[in-house]
């Protein structure tokens, strides 16, 4: 998608200034900026930007000019994010400011490390809740929580039965008149 900003070279330079680097104004209607092996070629005539250099330099560049000039259009995706944080060659020392506030991002910059979590999942009896806890306990897991699964029939007091149904038949008693 091409990028176009019409706004003065000054207004570009402001916006842009978060992010450092160095700016090139040696050429009448090109300006460059130049940061961590990204070029940003900026036409002042037509408003047309362009971006060039290593791929890494090229993709952060990119990322973060777009993010800065187009919040609204061009949001970086979350594994862009990650990408640029975990490669301290290339971030600049502002980056902070330029990602969106969430959690995630602040995961990802290490702010966000002791925080819990409870997630309640009810189902029918003999429901097979397997298929969605098992993938939600390993997501929670890649983001360094520890999990603990307590089934609330584990909580009420048991009962004595002879077999399943009488036992699932006599929680559903014991919780309906606990609700009560």
């Amino acid at each position: 998608m091409k990028v176009i900003f019409t706004e003065s070279y000054e207004a570009l330079k402001n916006k842009l200034s978060a992010i450092g680097g160095e700016w090139d104004e040696s050429q009448i209607n090109k300006k460059v900026l130049r940061i961590s092996g990204g070029v940003m070629n900026w036409y002042e005539s037509t408003g047309t930007i362009q971006f060039q250099g290593t791929a890494e330099g090229k993709k952060f560049l990119e990322s973060t000019v777009k993010s800065i000039l187009y919040p609204d259009e061009f949001l970086p995706e979350e594994n862009d994010i990650q990408e640029l944080v975990s490669n301290e060659d290339i971030v600049s020392p502002y980056i902070e400011k330029l990602l969106p506030c969430d959690i995630s991002n602040e995961y990802l910059s290490g702010k966000f490390d002791h925080s819990e979590i409870i997630i309640g999942i009810v189902s029918a009896v003999g429901t097979e809740t397997a298929r969605v806890v098992n993938p939600l306990k390993d997501r929670l897991r890649c983001f360094g929580y520890n999990v603990e699964e307590i089934k609330v029939s584990s909580l009420l007091s048991s009962v004595e039965t002879s077999n399943e149904y009488e036992r699932m038949m006599s929680f559903q008693c014991l919780w309906h008149f606990q609700a009560l």
